[in-house]
């Protein structure tokens, strides 16, 4: 379901986007600041934001170039009421994929969602079909090879169990994605009986000391597998941004 963030502080724009987005897309998200923003994106994973320029407490702009640095792909739409020219290269090259001044019709609207939503996602497409095959899979120095079940990391070896491995790789081909309990339930463990969340918790204790274990030993700090909680777990292969910067 994708999961849209609203950054603004107007009200009336709030109701009205939930009034025109509603019948399409439920999973809408709401911060009113730029600190409360960044920490939605950081919690619930939002598949496009929707950013206003002028907030409380800093420039959309600002927001908009920190999740860059996290995020290429991300599609982040400027909804904003300045229209000059140079208003718009500014949001542009500070990373930002659209740029739509207010006031705006639905249908623009939703067609250059649609738009970013579907670049992001061919974009996505072509760089996994050109990381992924049926045997192997690369992320951040791990390599992980499906008909031996062999796991390296920086050229060391790393001993896990099919489930771990299952796991594992699972995790990697969403990279820097939080993937929820019942995602990881049903595809790793599928209709296994006795299988629960708790039996998730376990196995990702047990991989995420082995990961960090040979993370370690090779002199790095990435991959990390992260918990999100109340959500569920990522893989994360970039350092943690300053949020204070």
């Amino acid at each position: 379901m994708t999961r849209i963030l609203i950054v603004d502080d107007d009200r009336f724009m709030h109701d009205y986007l939930h009034h025109i987005l509603k019948p399409d897309y439920e999973n809408l998200l709401v911060a009113e600041t730029l600190a409360e923003g960044w920490q939605m994106y950081l919690e619930q994973q939002p598949d496009l934001i929707l950013l206003d320029l002028l907030l409380p407490d800093g420039s959309g702009l600002e927001l908009c170039k920190r999740i860059r640095q996290r995020d290429p792909l991300l599609p982040v739409l400027i909804l904003t009421a300045r229209y000059q020219v140079q208003d718009r290269v500014s949001g542009l090259e500070g990373g930002a994929d659209d740029y739509i001044v207010k006031p705006f019709e639905r249908d623009e609207l939703m067609a250059r969602i649609l738009t970013a939503l579907r670049r992001r996602e061919a974009i996505f497409n072509q760089q996994y079909s050109q990381t992924i095959s049926s045997d192997k899979l690369e992320v951040a120095e791990l390599s992980m090879h499906s008909a031996t079940w062999n796991v390296t990391f920086a050229g060391q070896s790393l001993q896990l169990s099919k489930t771990e491995f299952k796991l594992l790789r699972l995790l990697a081909q969403h990279a820097d994605k939080v993937l929820e309990r019942d995602f990881l339930l049903q595809e790793v463990w599928g209709a296994e009986a006795g299988s629960s969340s708790r039996t998730i918790d376990n196995f990702v204790l047990r991989l995420r000391k082995k990961l960090a274990t040979a993370v370690t030993a090779a002199g790095r700090h990435q991959p990390v597998l992260d918990t999100v909680y109340g959500v569920g777990y990522r893989l994360r292969t970039l350092p943690e941004p300053d949020v204070d910067e």
